[in-house]
């Protein structure tokens, strides 16, 4: 009996010094900038990058959407992402667009962006929440903040992103 006491007592003591000294869950983020400013996002919700080449203009549709493309058969908003993200017009149609294309629901959306910079590895500890002073309406499609090499980087919710976009799309 004594010495089942003692094989449990060190298969505890074992199972605490491995759950303290486990690296925390680490994933991969996609950094990318928009008007100049750095941005992050999980890799598990981009399915690719490409230039997008023709973009079909759609009247009457809100200013952030540049338009929609066939991506291998399937039409798909392309969207400024700098206009959504910041008001201001980034991205003519004609200049094929650097995208990150994003699947949500089934639902593929292209987001247009300056540029893509690198694959980091970011731990979910290391992301910090957006401080309540400066959270606006659009803060809810960020997940946080992250120093990446001394810059400060936010993290975008690409799953909330593309699902405004197709709530928007519903409305129109």
């Amino acid at each position: 009996m004594a010495n089942q006491s003692a094989t449990n007592l060190l298969a505890a003591t074992t199972l605490a010094a491995t759950t303290l000294t486990t690296p925390k869950s680490v994933g991969q983020y996609l950094s990318f900038e928009v008007a100049g400013r750095p941005y992050c996002a999980s890799l598990n919700a981009v399915r690719e990058v490409r230039r997008i080449g023709v973009i079909t203009e759609v009247p009457q549709s809100a200013e952030h959407i540049l338009g929609v493309a066939n991506l291998r058969g399937d039409i798909i908003p392309v969207i400024d992402l700098q206009r959504l993200l910041t008001g201001s017009c980034a991205v003519n149609r004609s200049s094929q667009p650097t995208c990150l294309i994003a699947e949500v629901d089934d639902r593929l959306a292209a987001f247009c962006v300056d540029g893509v910079s690198d694959v980091i590895e970011i731990s979910a500890e290391e992301i910090l929440p957006i401080p309540a002073s400066v959270v606006t309406a659009k803060s809810s499609l960020f997940v946080g903040i992250v120093l990446v090499n001394g810059v400060h980087v936010t993290e975008i919710n690409v799953d909330k992103l593309v699902r405004s976009i197709q709530q928007m799309e519903a409305v129109a």
